[in-house]
């Protein structure tokens, strides 16, 4: 309804909101305040890859292998929405530590190096970060900390003189006159996964998080971001229970959020951001952003004058190669080749119009760092680790025959040592009862001959950066897959430890396996159906790839974090010498 005003009381008026409006340029304080609108790109689980990758990606139906991430190009990103948007946060969730050569060489200086020229805001603590021990972390959080802040807000380090004072519970940002909270979260069980010594005490995350919100809202903070190392599912726990969080920026269980209909290769696992509500019927955001710098999560997330959500967008972003040499295709010989400039040009058309992949020409600052730190790497490909007392040939099936060593009646000899070092690694961890390891021939790619073995020859034979996963199977769910993956044969065929098979292909259906037995304290015994046992197995299968669909249906699964190639250099390390290993695998036709 109009209302009509004197002209002494219009002038009135028009000051005052005037006055109003100059004071809500921005963000205001309490009354008049304007929405904030936030931008916040993130990372989590980058794992010392600063290079690129390489994914394949479909265009025109094709399949098309490109480069995606690494940091020259994140660095791009950021600093192109730094000049694009108002009010922007850049924030890491987490396990910077681990995962490459470049963290074996620079122990993650070199990754400390990127996020000071990206300007980063804040990243909590990953469980990795404590892998090798306070001394290493005090060292990284002595440089961080100049430059921006690291956060863990359910831990206590008061006893640990490397670390005591050196960790925040929270930093809050500030949006001209409007505040931000940000709380860093790492997961409860870092002390039995990682190694942060005796001294170092982690607590429940969800409680600690009710008691932190209680003390920003004291300080009229009604913004609260939740920077998490806590995995998908407790971070949603989380949102839901703890009244007062508005956003999760989560990490540790590497979900990939969003929509990728472009490329094969993915299967996300959930909408970007996934929504829930809190107990009071309150929005809460919760986003990842995958692993290894193959995306970089951007939310747009606008909160009213009490801090509440009221509009929201955003979604993960895939930074592809830019170059023509970037991309390549299988030419008619089956080899892979780079494309040429008609095509590239065509690729280019596909990649503008898709929301979720972009081209974005490398940072060059940020290449001429990779590059410095780059150049020692091929050095220490060279370095060796151990010894290997016999040949260890790879081929994918048992009679098949190898080119050298020829006709290999129980398969490979490398793929049995390989699946020791990872169930060695998974019985290593505390409060964790492994009892056999599960894992693809494909996820292996050469032999290892006798005599030295190098770093080089450990990311030649496991160059996929797969890491170590833990989950529960019944018996009948692991002969399903078992019988699943024998049939289907090829990379997908299973080797083990802690669990020997023999098979007869002659059977039909599931007839064909005639034998399966358990390794226990009391020897070898029949695997039983009802049983559950914890396997381990590569994050690979466990995303239900090559087959292993009886995995991917496996909710609850634990994902360690460790690399694959790691454990089995950190195998080689302690042990010097490999073995022939003994026959687990017995297939007859």
């Amino acid at each position: 309804m109009k209302k009509r005003f004197s002209k002494q009381f219009e002038s009135f008026a028009f000051v005052l909101l005037l006055i109003l409006f100059t004071i809500g340029q921005g963000c205001t304080s309490s009354g008049a305040q304007k929405t904030l609108s936030l931008t916040i790109a993130h990372l989590n689980d980058t794992h010392g890859n600063l290079e690129p990758l390489t994914l394949e990606i479909n265009v025109n139906g094709k399949v098309i292998d490109t480069t995606v991430g690494g940091f020259p190009a994140v660095t791009a990103k950021i600093i192109q929405l730094r000049q694009r948007t108002g009010h922007f946060l850049f924030l890491h969730a987490g396990d910077v530590f681990q995962g490459s050569l470049y963290f074996i060489k620079y122990q993650g200086m070199a990754d400390l190096a990127f996020l000071k020229l990206m300007k980063l805001d804040a990243m909590c603590l990953g469980n990795h970060e404590f892998d090798i021990g306070p001394e290493l972390l005090s060292k990284f959080i002595n440089e961080a900390q100049k430059d921006f802040s690291v956060l863990c807000a359910n831990i206590s380090a008061v006893k640990e003189p490397l670390l005591k004072g050196k960790i925040k519970p929270y930093v809050i940002k500030e949006f001209g006159s409007r505040k931000v909270g940000i709380i860093g979260l790492t997961t409860h069980d870092t002390s039995n996964i990682s190694s942060p010594g005796d001294k170092v005490s982690f607590f429940d995350p969800i409680k600690t998080a009710r008691t932190v919100v209680t003390e920003l809202t004291e300080k009229d903070i009604n913004i609260i971001i939740v920077l998490s190392h806590l995995g998908f599912l407790k971070e949603v726990e989380l949102a839901r229970t703890v009244a007062g969080v508005d956003i999760v920026v989560g990490g540790h269980s590497h979900t990939l959020m969003g929509h990728f209909e472009n490329i094969p290769e993915l299967s996300s696992e959930t909408d970007y951001p996934y929504v829930v509500q809190n107990s009071n019927k309150e929005i809460v955001l919760i986003v990842q952003g995958w692993e290894k710098t193959k995306v970089l999560g951007i939310l747009n997330v606008g909160f009213d004058s009490a801090g509440k959500v009221v509009h929201y967008s955003g979604h993960p972003v895939l930074l592809t190669g830019n170059k023509p040499e970037h991309f390549k295709q299988k030419n008619a010989n089956d080899q892979k080749e780079s494309i040429n400039t008609e095509t590239f040009q065509a690729i280019a058309n596909i990649i503008r119009k898709d929301p979720v992949l972009e081209m974005i020409p490398e940072d060059k600052q940020a290449k001429v760092l990779l590059d410095k730190f780059s150049g020692p790497i091929l050095e220490l490909k060279k370095t060796v680790i151990g010894l290997s007392e016999a040949n260890l040939p790879h081929v994918r099936m048992p009679g098949q025959t190898h080119d050298i060593a020829g006709k290999l009646e129980h398969g490979s000899l490398i793929a049995p040592v390989v699946t020791d070092a990872l169930l060695w690694k998974a019985k290593s961890l505390k409060n964790k009862n492994t009892q056999m390891v599960i894992q693809n021939a494909g996820n292996l790619r050469c032999d290892i001959p006798k005599g030295d073995v190098t770093i080089g020859q450990v990311y030649e034979l496991l160059p996929f950066g797969n890491t170590l996963v833990l989950f529960d199977l019944k018996g009948a769910e692991i002969k399903e897959a078992l019988k699943t993956a024998i049939i289907r044969g090829d990379g997908a065929f299973p080797y083990t430890s802690g669990l020997r098979y023999t098979a007869d292909l002659n059977g039909k259906d599931g007839a064909f396996l005639t034998s399966i037995e358990v390794q226990t304290e009391e020897g070898w015994v029949p695997l039983n159906d009802s049983e559950t046992y914890q396997i381990a197995t590569n994050s690979y299968i466990a995303s239900g790839k090559d087959g292993y669909t009886v995995f991917e249906k496996v909710k609850d699964q634990y994902e360690t974090g460790f690399v694959v190639a790691e454990i089995f250099m950190e195998y080689v390390k302690t042990f010097k010498t490999l073995k022939y290993p003994e026959t687990r695998v017995s297939v007859s036709r």
